[in-house]
């Protein structure tokens, strides 16, 4: 160790009594505030990540099927995650429970994480800057901090929300590779530190980043952040290449950082940025500059936070020019005075510095020049950590007497706790969670498409059409104008207004002429019509392009009954049930076309099949029931 260098002190610790008790009461105010979401259906994105993710359905557990899950899951490069949805999947398949209870487990394990970092940061700047320890203020600091931050309504996006357990484990394993590293180096420093512990915990660091970078891609700032609190906290501020070491450790952290753009972007980051925005209905100026005026409404929702400002779905107006609207420029200011004030105040307040340079270096990556949505609530997740820390701390510092900040602080936790409850409410179903998003974007295309699915899954087909009308009024060219198309026609079908569906589906189909589902339901609708041969030309136009399409040779075996083309029909339902043999349905109506062939002894077969696979499976047990009746008549007759 070098002479210059601070030696520390061991740290004092919390007896385990003490923990416990803080974490006790963290797990319970957790769980309270969560326990109306364990049963909310899957929403949204679950659809694409989960529902209809083949590589998540994991029924074996096998080095195989997690290699498959992690690296053939979606999105890519979100290895850890998508592991976990088939570890849910495996263990509960689609049951929402165990989905909930994974995510609220890992919101109070990064709250538990964000405490103990909290806790050695401020002792870390005591031994710093030589001032006297105040035990009270090293425990209750990070106390509320971390309290306050794991009931916020603003972090129910990310807990709540299914799939958006990306957000909160990419946050878990960063606050934890920061931990780590702040152990480390405080027990490197430490007259008392040990060198194979310093080296566990480095390494742990290490692997905590790892597993940080293969949660999602905003981890990649992790190396900056561990270079800035090495620099802030243990090299004092002094100039950068008066220190080989740091010099070293910049240069490694900057071919990390490179290494993890190349990964996630390619070798042509530009290209891949640029080619972001193709089905984007904003520019690259438009997005950079509609970002400034994100940044401070997230701001604004770490106070103003009530579940009427918080929305999965913001319609969110685009910036057009600095003037248009003028709170574009007036965003920009605040912004850069805020980092300015970072700047400024690190040498005589580095907490607060590093702080505000923690919120808006861990939201650089998504509002930034990345063409994705405009505007989420979980992405503040991760940034909001250190927002609370210099809450918290402001409040038991500032104000006198000190009981007067603790219970403002016990205030502020139970009005979060029950504008949290509050919100989750809202995510009890999918018709309050749409209507909720409609009421607040009335005029954006995807709350009214979304609502409308949800409306026809309850059978609510004349509202659906409603709202799928409503979405096309709004944005006829919109990029999801297919499937809405698509599903307006469905609705329109079910309430047996065939030629509207049609026209319907042949919109879609002007826009997409390959789209399966529309060629599907195209075909549906003419059988509804009885123009069975104009039906098959949907379905074979379907086969056409996938021979593999269960659905399809479904169809064309009902088309090709209704002509009267049994043994053809025969053979469709065969090649089905080659392709997927665990359909009830398939067995039950091959069953129904091989007693018209006279083949008996199959349809039993079939039949039999189907109750297995459906027990409860009405129409078989019924076709089961009439073709005994056949065979007991005829066995009569042989008498």
């Amino acid at each position: 160790m070098n002479q210059h260098q601070t030696t520390y002190n061991s740290p004092s610790t919390l007896s385990i009594k003490h923990l416990l008790a803080i974490f006790c009461v963290f797990a319970a105010l957790t769980l309270t505030i969560y326990s109306n979401t364990l049963h909310s259906p899957f929403i949204f994105d679950d659809d694409g990540f989960i529902l209809n993710d083949k590589n998540i359905r994991m029924t074996e557990l096998t080095g195989k099927n997690v290699a498959n899950a992690a690296f053939k899951g979606k999105p890519r490069h979100r290895l850890l995650p998508n592991i976990s949805f088939a570890g849910n999947y495996y263990f509960g398949q689609y049951q929402v429970f165990g989905y909930h209870v994974f995510n609220i487990m890992v919101h109070l394990l990064t709250g538990i994480l964000l405490f103990l970092f909290i806790r050695i940061t401020l002792k870390i700047e005591t031994w710093r800057t030589g001032t006297p320890s105040q035990s009270s203020s090293h425990l209750l600091i990070p106390f509320f901090a971390a309290l306050i931050w794991l009931v916020h309504p603003v972090n129910t996006q990310a807990v709540t929300y299914i799939c958006q357990r990306m957000a909160s484990m990419v946050a878990m394993f960063y606050i934890l590779s920061m931990l780590l590293y702040a152990y480390a180096r405080a027990s490197q420093r430490s007259a008392s530190g040990y060198p194979i512990k310093t080296a566990m915990l480095f390494t742990g660091c290490i692997l905590s980043g790892i597993c940080a970078v293969a949660s999602k891609e905003n981890a990649g700032v992790l190396p900056l952040f561990i270079l800035l609190y090495e620099w802030f906290f243990f090299q004092d501020l002094k100039p950068i290449h008066t220190n080989k070491r740091l010099v070293l450790i910049i240069g490694g952290m900057m071919v990390l950082f490179g290494a993890i753009a190349i990964i996630y972007l390619g070798e042509n980051p530009a290209d891949r940025i640029l080619k972001s925005y193709k089905y984007r209905d904003f520019t690259l100026p438009q997005r950079v500059m509609t970002e400034f005026r994100v940044v401070i409404y997230y701001i604004s929702l770490f106070l103003l936070s009530f579940p009427n400002r918080l929305n999965l779905e913001h319609d969110y107006p685009l910036s057009l020019s600095l003037a248009d609207p003028w709170t574009t420029a007036s965003s920009m200011i605040a912004i850069v005075f805020l980092i300015g004030l970072a700047v400024y105040t690190a040498k005589k307040n580095r907490l607060l510095s590093f702080c505000i340079l923690w919120f808006f270096g861990n939201l650089l990556i998504e509002s930034s020049v990345i063409g994705i949505e405009i505007i989420f609530e979980h992405r503040t997740y991760l940034p909001f950590m250190m927002i609370f820390f210099v809450f918290a701390l402001t409040m038991l510092r500032y104000i006198k007497p000190k009981w007067l900040g603790i219970g403002l602080l016990c205030t502020i936790t139970a009005v979060f706790s029950l504008q949290t409850f509050q919100r989750n409410s809202t995510w009890q179903n999918e018709l309050s969670f749409y209507g909720d998003c409609v009421v607040k974007s009335p005029e954006k295309f995807r709350p009214h498409n979304n609502l409308g699915i949800a409306l026809y899954d309850t059978n609510q087909f004349d509202n659906a059409v409603k709202q799928y009308k409503k979405a096309l009024q709004i944005d006829p060219y919109s990029r999801y104008a297919k499937s809405t198309f698509n599903n307006l026609g469905n609705a329109e079908l079910k309430l047996y207004n065939a030629d509207a569906a049609i026209t319907h589906f042949s919109k879609a189909l002007q826009i997409d002429p390959n789209f399966d589902k529309a060629l599907n339901n195209m075909g549906n609708a003419l059988i509804q019509q009885k123009k069975y041969k104009k039906a098959l030309f949907y379905f074979n136009k379907i086969i056409e392009q996938d021979h593999q399409n269960v659905e399809a040779h479904i169809n064309i075996g009902v088309a090709l009954t209704y002509l009267n083309r049994i043994n053809e029909a025969i053979e469709h339902y065969k090649t089905a049930l080659e392709i997927y043999p665990f359909h009830a349905e398939i067995h039950n109506n091959l069953g129904v076309l091989l007693i018209h062939k006279n083949r008996l002894t199959e349809a039993r077969l079939h039949f039999l099949k189907a109750l297995e696979l459906n027990p409860n499976y009405m129409s078989a047990k019924n076709n089961l029931k009439k073709l005994t009746l056949i065979q007991n008549n005829r066995a009569g007759e042989d008498e």
